[in-house]
């Protein structure tokens, strides 16, 4: 700066205080062009960088705060589960090598390819977290690690619990009918001869 005379001098002095007041901008927000969190890319970078120690949690959403904060509408349970699995194949395609398409209700790709790739084959572990009996299933099918939301365990378990309550009644009479016809009933356990476990919508 010497050289050319802006030290100490009314010139370096002007081009100082001008710049401070120089508007600056961001041209373009790519975010309203994305369906793709910018959290993909920087997740496979941070897999690179860590020599794949990097874990990507994921989740539905359920703080309604959280959405109303942002301006996002707070879906049904069902939708948000839905959504978060269909991202999650998205996020698949995304960490597999090649162009990768898909054609879904939430989310429609054609031919992308992010860079970089990861350093883990397939993209790094996944951690799910959730506590209702769908989300914890998906989670155990698909994610290298689970987060078990206990308090959510909790409320389902209350649930039961509740329900329980309701119908011993019934099953007591329905017991009584069995024993006088000379049934014996014998407890099934959810999910066994055909007979389809529990579920709530969400997770």
């Amino acid at each position: 700066f010497d050289g050319v005379g802006l030290v100490d001098s009314r010139m370096g002095l002007a081009l100082l205080y001008g710049a401070s007041g120089v508007p600056f901008s961001i041209f373009v927000l790519t975010t309203f062009f994305r369906q793709l969190p910018e959290e993909l890319e920087e997740a496979a970078t941070l897999d690179v960088l860590s020599e794949g120690r990097f874990e990507l949690g994921m989740g539905s959403g359920w703080m309604r705060r959280d959405y109303e904060e942002s301006g996002i509408s707070y879906d049904a349970p069902k939708v948000r589960v839905d959504r978060m699995i269909e991202g999650i194949a998205v996020m698949k395609g995304r960490f597999a090598e090649g162009p990768s398409d898909h054609d879904g209700h939430h989310y429609r790709i054609t031919g992308y390819t992010g860079h970089p790739a990861p350093h883990t084959p397939g993209g790094p572990k996944l951690l799910i977290g959730g506590g209702g009996p769908r989300m914890l299933r998906y989670a155990g099918a698909t994610a290298d690690i689970v987060g078990v939301d206990r308090s959510a365990m909790d409320e389902t378990a209350a649930r039961v619990s509740a329900v329980g309550r309701a119908i011993s009644p019934l099953l007591a009479d329905l017991s009584s009918m069995d024993e006088a016809r000379g049934v014996v009933a014998r407890p099934m356990a959810a999910g066994a001869a055909g007979m389809p476990p529990a579920d709530v919508d969400g997770g």
